[in-house]
């Protein structure tokens, strides 16, 4: 799961860097010192790296205790498996936001802007041509980078058609989709892989099946070129897919991605503004879901499960 957030931040300079410890948790202090000359309150998300860790990410800037003056920072529990870190560490810290703070939004021809997208308690940093989203509900956070801009073409315009028939909207904090046929699941698994930089140990992948069956997990770590211990097996008695492999589940469970792809996939303006290529693309991916088009006369009439 690390490189959810992985980015090689060269180019970058902190405006400041600062020795901590980091504890097992992921926590370290912040001075009230650093905090004033800065000019940080709690309301701010901090965006930081550790000098010698391929990753940058941010995190809320909290009070170590009710009224202290001193502050803290955490580092996403995913970053830091398997990473024992020194006893100090070098930290530094590249920018600093408000809640809900965002770029300014950019008309870009034949793209999507996907900071458009965002909830408002989303905060975000724009990162040369990427952009990583911080998000905070209650006790708990997350982190995602993504391009910025997403190309619109046929096949991008297919992907949102499929998501539209096959796809999870119940909820903002899965995004993933369905299917018994492998060459749907790769063309999704391949476009989300290669265009928005996603990777595929962030998914999990789930096979639903009437009863145990190792020959329809040998089939499809092999259609998806998975190691077979990446296949989760769930059998269901009741209603269970009657595909002789059974289907597979691909989900990425994050609450931010999940929530920009449900509002860009129910954008009626978006859908109105596609040309006719691309209209006729993200129709061919309803068909292939479980979606129904059907031609009244010229009306295209669209329906999903």
């Amino acid at each position: 799961m690390r490189k959810l957030i992985e980015y090689s931040f060269k180019n970058q300079k902190p405006i400041i860097k600062i020795k901590v410890a980091i504890q097992k948790t992921g926590i370290f202090n912040v001075s009230a010192k650093i905090v004033d000359r800065l000019g940080l309150d709690d309301s701010c998300i901090v965006l930081f790296g550790v000098s010698g860790y391929d990753f940058i990410c941010a995190s809320k800037l909290k009070n170590v205790r009710k009224g202290d003056r001193d502050f803290r920072l955490t580092i996403p529990r995913q970053l830091f498996i398997g990473i024992n870190f020194r006893e100090r560490n070098d930290v530094e810290i590249f920018d600093y936001r408000r809640i809900g703070d965002r770029p300014i939004s950019v008309c870009k021809k034949g793209y999507l802007d996907l900071s458009l997208y965002l909830n408002g308690n989303m905060t975000c940093f724009e990162l040369e041509n990427k952009i990583l989203i911080y998000f905070l509900i209650e006790h708990s956070s997350s982190n995602i980078l993504l391009p910025r801009f997403l190309k619109i073409d046929e096949l991008t315009c297919w992907n949102f058609g499929f998501y539209l028939a096959e796809g999870e909207k119940a909820t903002n904090y899965r995004f993933g989709v369905s299917n018994n046929d492998p060459n749907l699941i790769r063309k999704f698994l391949d476009f989300v892989l290669n265009n928005l930089e996603l990777t595929s140990d962030m998914f999990s992948f789930d096979l639903r099946i009437k009863r145990a069956d190792s020959k329809a997990i040998r089939f499809w770590s092999k259609e998806l070129s998975l190691s077979e211990d990446k296949i989760n097996l769930r059998e269901i008695k009741n209603k269970p897919p009657e595909s002789e492999n059974g289907n597979m589940s691909v989900v990425l469970y994050n609450t931010i991605f999940g929530s920009i792809n449900k509002k860009i996939i129910y954008d009626l303006e978006f859908i109105k503004s596609l040309d006719d290529k691309c209209a006729s693309a993200l129709l061919r991916g309803v068909q292939a879901g479980d979606g129904s088009v059907l031609n009244h006369g010229g009306c295209i009439e669209m329906s999903i499960a």
